[in-house]
């Protein structure tokens, strides 16, 4: 009898694995702009997002009361969260601009092309269901270390009430979205 005990553990442990309710993966998406602006006379690349550690992880973070965060155990973020953002943006100003003005993040840029660099503050839901897009983003002439258009971004949308970590990210794409809407909008003549 004391020889099965330790099997019968084992087999438990094993049961209660095999039940845990699977992992749910999402991802950001482009959003389709509201305008098509003209092309601004410069090539641009998203060279660099910046994010706070906190938000750099594959779990999703939700703020769920004032100085607390909840990581989910089971919803996560297909990718790397600050590579999604670049590449999520570098999509949705290549949708609001002439697409040969803006260059996909790591392609080796011609002379001459300006660099947009992002840095985010905070990015998340809060617990009423309110999404945040805080931080600024600059823009930098060829070779210069300088910025030409430093600009401070709060954006704020609420995530569908039902929606969960879909409506979440879902509300993150559209704030990336009227960001890209924003820098093009200054960008262009």
């Amino acid at each position: 009898m004391r020889s099965l005990a330790p099997c019968l553990v084992l087999a438990l442990l094993l049961a209660s694995c095999a039940s845990s309710p699977p992992s749910r993966f999402y991802t950001l998406d482009p959003v389709p702009p509201r305008v098509q602006l003209p092309a601004a006379g410069l090539m641009l690349q998203v060279a660099a997002v910046h994010i706070p550690e906190v938000l750099q992880r594959q779990e999703m973070v939700r703020e769920s009361a004032p100085e607390t965060l909840h990581l989910s155990d089971r919803n996560r973020w297909g990718a790397p969260l600050a590579g999604m953002i670049q590449r999520v943006l570098e999509q949705d100003l290549a949708a609001r601009l002439p697409a040969s003005t803006v260059l996909p993040p790591g392609s080796l840029p011609p002379a001459g092309t300006h660099v947009l660099v992002v840095d985010v503050l905070r990015f998340d839901a809060g617990p009423s269901g309110t999404v945040r897009l805080e931080g600024s983003w600059a823009q930098f002439a060829p070779g210069s270390g300088e910025p030409l258009l430093p600009q401070r971004v709060q954006l704020v949308t609420r995530a569908h009430p039902a929606g969960g970590s879909r409506g979440q990210a879902a509300a993150m794409s559209r704030l990336l979205g009227r960001l890209a809407d924003r820098i093009a909008a200054i960008l262009a003549p």
